[in-house]
């Protein structure tokens, strides 16, 4: 429990989606990448937002060229290279914004 937030971590998509689909609490919050070996990270989301569709999704990518119109309103985006800072504040205003919505 790194900063406070417990992690699963998958090395592929299709390993943080048997994660997902083992795991009985509540995901609040998933962070992928755009390109990974064996599933993209759109078709990663599709699946977790089928199943949980309260998990907030936070997409990042240092190399995509493709169309990031594919994102929706409510997917936050952020190019690497990050600093870390940056990464904790982009989860934590994701993680508020869950709270709100589900009124926690």
């Amino acid at each position: 429990m790194k900063h406070g937030y417990d992690v699963m971590a998958g090395a592929n998509g299709h390993e943080a989606l048997s994660l997902a689909e083992s795991y009985d609490g509540h995901i609040h919050l998933l962070v992928t990448d755009i390109q990974m070996p064996e599933m993209n990270g759109f078709d990663l989301v599709a699946m977790i937002k089928e199943q949980r569709p309260a998990t907030e999704i936070l997409m990042m990518s240092g190399r995509y060229s493709g169309d990031l119109g594919q994102l929706t309103s409510e997917t936050a985006f952020i190019r690497k290279p990050f600093l870390p800072k940056l990464l904790l504040e982009r989860v934590e205003q994701l993680l508020t914004r869950g709270r709100d919505r589900d009124g926690h």
